[in-house]
């Protein structure tokens, strides 16, 4: 059994400010985590292919591949409690699957991963307001939020498409913060709508690359020989727990 405890400091992502787009051009590489759906007007995205993306066509017409992510489906399960500060603490145990020999169908062309939320405190985040620490009168339209998820990659995730993608025979793991920028007229920023903070779950604890939306390389979506790797049909037990 594999035991994952992740100490999150909630509002721990964060997102550079700056006056001008000129500003932002000049101080940002031309590739990074600014904005997950690719839309950027100021920087591409370091996944050059969005797994999510709109197939487009209509009628007869040939269908392209638009290139940028347009949402997805997730399937989720929800538990709610009246406990005390159970919004702070959550716990998954889980198997993961294990792959059937060629012909059949694997993992990866069924699911992009298996993903562990939680909701945090983001200043830095739309509405960017301040957070009562322990109290349920935070709502989404008063406090900064952010939403966490340690995602789960199955084995032969192909490179090319996710590149995120670990070995052919092991899962992994990588933690993400996704918030979400809003300019003062009440619309989605177009430089940096949903930027993510990405780091692989690691067996020493050092990412591979800079997790920051403004600083992450390709190397942060790059596996390395510390990169935790799970066996397939392991059972997993994740606590994750959030300080507001």
């Amino acid at each position: 059994m594999l035991r994952c405890r992740l100490a999150v400091l909630a509002g721990a992502v964060f997102v550079l400010s700056m006056s001008s787009p000129a500003a932002w051009a000049q101080s940002f590489a031309p590739a990074g985590n600014m904005d997950y759906n690719g839309y950027s007007q100021i920087r591409q995205s370091l996944k050059l292919q969005q797994v999510c993306a709109d197939f487009r066509g209509a009628y007869d017409e040939r269908g392209y591949d638009n290139g940028h992510c347009v949402g997805h489906d997730e399937p989720g399960i929800g538990f709610i409690s009246t406990a005390s500060r159970s919004g702070n603490n959550g716990q998954w145990e889980f198997t993961l699957p294990r792959e059937r020999p060629l012909p059949a169908t694997q993992s990866f062309e069924n699911l992009i991963t298996f993903q562990l939320s939680m909701t945090l405190y983001d200043p830095k985040s739309y509405p960017k307001g301040a957070c009562i620490p322990d109290s349920d009168q935070n709502t989404p339209s008063t406090a900064g939020s952010a939403l966490l998820e340690l995602q789960f990659y199955p084995p032969g995730f192909p490179p090319y498409i996710s590149q995120i993608g670990c070995d052919l025979a092991h899962w992994c793991a990588a933690l993400t913060i996704d918030s979400l920028e809003v300019m003062s007229n009440g619309k989605v920023n177009p430089n940096c709508a949903e930027p993510v903070t990405f780091a692989f779950i690691h067996k020493n604890g050092i990412p591979t690359g800079p997790p920051g939306p403004a600083s992450a390389t390709a190397a942060t979506l790059t596996p390395n020989p510390q990169t935790l790797l799970v066996n397939q049909g392991d059972r997993i037990r994740v606590t994750i727990t959030a300080v507001c």
